[in-house]
């Protein structure tokens, strides 16, 4: 870790196919990040622990697009929540894969812990839209997907949801 320059550097992994993969953050994003941490650690403590969420990450995406691996990609990103649970995306991508496997009350828990700790995920906010119309929530899902419409106007899935809650009603 870099402390005193602007970025901190992020250990480098090797994932199975001989990928090489390395990560770096803003050295305010790592201040702000250890700032809400639940317990204080160190940078390199920090470095070692969003690392190991990153590369988690990276598997489960490629559980889910390189083998349809729904169940390996659910629990990788479980890991990776345990790894840093101040990853807002992690949360994100798990209300993805829980909504597909059919775990609603789950995949709409993830979505909303996302975006508790990035209010600006308008993918996040499209996928927690979907949850709450599959809960039968339509008031909510039209607030969501409008939000998420908001914060992305090119977001095609939003588009679609919101017309398909508008069609329900």
């Amino acid at each position: 870790a870099q402390v005193g320059g602007r970025v901190v550097g992020i250990t480098t992994f090797v994932n199975p196919s001989g990928q090489n993969l390395n990560f770096a953050v803003p050295i305010e994003a790592a201040r702000e990040l250890l700032k809400r941490s639940p317990t204080m650690m160190s940078l390199e403590q920090f470095a070692a622990s969003i690392s190991k969420a990153y590369f988690l990450d990276h598997q489960a995406q490629e559980a889910l697009f390189g083998a349809g691996d729904l169940n390996r990609a659910a629990e990788l990103l479980q890991q990776a929540v345990a790894a840093d649970p101040t990853y807002a995306r992690v949360h994100g991508r798990l209300c993805h894969i829980y909504g597909m496997q059919g775990h609603v009350a789950e995949a709409i828990a993830a979505c909303e812990q996302a975006l508790r700790l990035d209010p600006n995920l308008a993918w996040v906010r499209a996928n927690l839209g979907a949850g709450y119309v599959s809960a039968g929530r339509p008031e909510e899902a039209i607030a969501e997907l409008k939000q998420a419409l908001a914060l992305d106007p090119n977001l095609s899935g939003a588009h679609g949801n919101l017309g398909g809650v508008y069609y329900l009603l």
